[in-house]
């Protein structure tokens, strides 16, 4: 898939996004820990292709808003436990 954001060209295979967004889900909690920035980056690819809109994804609840409380606190749980967060991540960025 391609898409241009002002200006500049991207390509994206949906396949590959999707076996990304697996892995993340199937990763133990230690790894998924150990690959926050690659979720966070994920979870802004995600969001935008999936056009979810900005409230929900960067509110106090949205996954990008939990993953960098767990990048910003190093893992340790703030509002939500890291189970929470990972079912949101699942929830929100879900792929068909």
């Amino acid at each position: 898939m391609e898409y241009i954001v002002d200006g500049h060209k991207y390509l994206m295979s949906y396949q590959e996004l999707k076996e990304l967004y697996i892995q993340h889900c199937e990763m133990s909690s230690e790894e998924f820990l150990s690959n926050l920035s690659s979720a966070l980056h994920l979870a802004c690819v995600i969001g935008f292709l999936k056009e979810i809109p900005t409230y929900n994804i960067l509110s106090d609840r949205g996954i990008v808003h939990l993953l960098v409380h767990l990048l910003e606190f190093n893992g340790e749980e703030g509002t939500m436990t890291l189970d929470e967060v990972r079912q949101v991540f699942k929830e929100q960025l879900k792929l068909s």
